[in-house]
């Protein structure tokens, strides 16, 4: 699967200091999972990160793409 990351996605995970595996267990573990009212077809999904903040991150797949549109931490 390709993984495409946005410009805004790359900008708010360096202001942020989210790491690529704080990102992973967000996608692939989260403990909250909705979909996203700002990003059709979208989801948001939450998890919390090993120094105990949460990690969000916003993200639309396909069979063959996976487009990460934006994540913060909190």
């Amino acid at each position: 699967m390709k993984i495409v990351r946005t410009t805004h996605f790359q900008q708010e995970q360096a202001a942020d200091e989210i790491t690529e595996s704080e990102i992973a267990l967000a996608w692939m573990r989260p403990e909250l999972e909705r979909e996203s009212q700002d990003h059709p077809g979208a989801v948001v999904r939450t998890a919390t990160v090993p120094d105990g903040s949460r990690v969000t991150v916003v993200g639309r797949s396909s069979s063959e793409t996976l487009i990460f549109i934006t994540t913060w931490r909190h």
